[in-house]
């Protein structure tokens, strides 16, 4: 399960896709964090990596996890915007 909690003012959107999840990342006004970093961490884990990425030109990432439980994924435009998805 992911729970959305924001570091600012924008909009994230999730979808579970074929037992993995999808998330499109945008701005306030609707544009697209395009190109953003994003950190996928298991659940308890907040040194190590799962996975890491980048957003795609419509701000969306996808990834599977491997385990049950609340997964963290943060993403960072790198000018001071983002999102933290428990």
């Amino acid at each position: 399960m992911l729970l959305v909690t924001g570091l600012s003012a924008h909009s994230v959107t999730y979808i579970e896709l074929h037992d993995g999840y999808g998330i499109r990342v945008q701005y306030e006004g609707g544009d697209p964090l395009v190109f953003a970093d994003v950190q996928i961490f298991r659940p308890g884990e907040t040194a190590i990596e799962f996975q890491q990425g980048m957003t795609d030109e419509n701000g969306a990432f996808m990834f599977k996890p491997d385990t049950s439980g609340s997964w963290t994924v943060k993403v960072s435009d790198g000018l001071g915007h983002g999102k933290v998805i428990l």
